[in-house]
C-alpha cells in the first residue's frame, strides 16, 4: 500500500509542479533557423512561393508518406492556399498572406489539433546566392507551455532538416551549357504578343499568348518554323525590384505577313549572334545567361538587346529534366 500512495503522491506532485511551470512559461514560441544557399535566389524563392514545389524539400513530407495535399486555384503568391491530411502529422491548412519577389513570404498555417500560427521566410542576397531565414511563430495552448523550452529543440531540427533539402535541391538541379559559338543571322520575320505579368504568372502567360498566335495562324494556314520564343523586356532580378516581368513571346515564320489583331509583326536584325543551348529545368537558364555575356564581356562583343530564348523540348513529352533544350541568342553589335 505504501509503494502506491508513494507513486501516487509522485505523480501528484509532477501533476501539480507541471501546471505550475505552465502559469510561468511563455503564452508563445518562436522558432527560427536559416541557411546560405549558393544558387540564383530567383530559383529559391520560386521553391518555396509555389505550393506544388514544396514536397521537394518540405521535411514532413519525409516523416509521414500518408500526407495528401491538396490544391487551390491559386498555388503560388499571396492568396496561395493548400490543406492536407495526414494519418500521423494530423490534417492542417496554409495560406499565403504575403509575397514580396526576393525579400519576404509570409504565411499562416491551422492544424486540426492546434491554433492558428504564422511563419514567415526572409531572403537576404549574398554574394554567391541568398541567405533563407525560416520563422514560425503563435500562442501555445495552457498544458503545451510547460514544454516551451523544448519546443524550440524539437521544432528546430526540421527546420534544419527542410532548409537542408531545400539547399541540396536547389544546388543541384541539372544545368549544362553547351555549343556556345558565333553565328551569323540573317533577319527572319516573326510574329509576337507585348504583355506583361507576374514573375510567378510568366508559364501561364505564355501558354495565353503561344495558344492565341498558333490558333491565330492556323486558320491563315500559315505554319512557324520554329518552337516558341519569348524575350525578356523587364525581369526583376533583386529584392526591391517591381514584380512586373514585360515580354515579347512569338514564333518565326518563312515570310512576313500583316498584323492581326493584337499580334504584331517583327525581324530579327541581320549579322553577328551568340548562341548556346540550355540543357535543364528552366529556373537554371540563369545560368548560360550568365556565362554568354561573360563571354561576350571576355573578347570584346557588345550585346543588342535582351536574348531571344527558343523553347526547343516540350516538358510534356520528355521526362528527364536534364535533355530539355532551350536555345539562347544574343544579337550582337556589328
Amino acid at each position: 500500500m505504501k509503494i502506491f500512495k508513494f507513486f501516487f503522491f509522485a505523480i501528484s506532485g509532477f501533476i501539480a509542479l507541471y501546471i505550475l511551470a505552465c502559469v510561468f512559461m511563455p503564452s508563445n514560441f518562436e522558432v527560427s533557423r536559416e541557411i546560405e544557399i549558393n544558387t540564383n535566389p530567383l530559383i529559391v524563392f520560386n521553391q518555396i512561393n509555389d505550393f506544388h514545389n514544396w514536397n521537394n524539400w518540405d521535411p514532413w513530407a519525409e516523416i509521414d508518406s500518408t500526407i495528401i495535399n491538396k490544391f487551390d486555384k491559386i498555388t503560388e503568391g499571396e492568396g496561395a492556399y493548400r490543406e492536407w491530411t495526414a494519418e500521423k502529422l494530423g490534417n492542417g491548412n496554409m495560406k499565403i498572406t504575403n509575397s514580396v519577389l526576393l525579400k519576404q513570404i509570409d504565411f499562416e498555417i491551422s492544424l486540426s489539433d492546434w491554433s492558428t500560427f504564422y511563419g514567415k521566410f526572409i531572403f537576404q542576397p549574398t554574394k554567391a546566392g541568398v541567405k533563407v531565414n525560416w520563422t514560425d511563430k503563435g500562442n501555445l495552448p495552457f498544458l503545451a507551455r510547460g514544454c516551451g523550452p523544448i519546443f524550440d529543440a524539437m521544432i528546430g531540427t526540421d527546420f534544419e532538416k527542410g532548409l537542408k533539402n531545400l539547399k541540396d535541391y536547389c544546388e543541384n538541379l541539372p544545368a549544362s551549357t553547351e555549343n556556345m559559338k558565333l553565328v551569323i543571322w540573317e533577319s527572319q520575320p516573326y510574329v509576337y504578343i507585348l504583355d506583361s505579368c507576374k514573375v510567378s504568372d510568366i508559364n501561364v502567360k505564355l501558354g495565353e499568348i503561344y495558344e492565341e498566335i498558333y490558333l491565330t495562324l492556323a486558320t491563315q494556314g500559315i505554319m512557324p518554323i520554329s518552337q516558341p520564343f519569348a524575350k525578356y523586356i523587364n525581369f526583376p532580378h533583386k529584392a526591391g525590384d517591381d514584380n512586373k516581368v514585360i515580354l515579347k513571346a512569338g514564333a518565326f515564320l518563312e515570310e512576313e505577313i500583316e498584323t492581326l489583331g493584337r499580334i504584331q509583326i517583327g525581324n530579327s536584325t541581320s549579322g553577328n549572334t551568340l548562341q548556346s543551348s540550355h540543357f535543364g529545368v528552366y529556373e537554371t537558364v540563369s545560368v548560360t545567361h550568365d556565362l554568354m555575356k561573360k563571354h561576350c564581356n571576355d573578347i570584346g562583343y557588345t550585346i543588342n538587346g535582351s536574348a531571344y530564348e527558343i523553347y526547343i523540348t516540350d516538358p510534356s513529352l520528355e521526362p528527364n529534366p536534364s535533355k530539355w533544350e532551350t536555345k539562347v541568342i544574343y544579337e550582337l553589335v556589328n
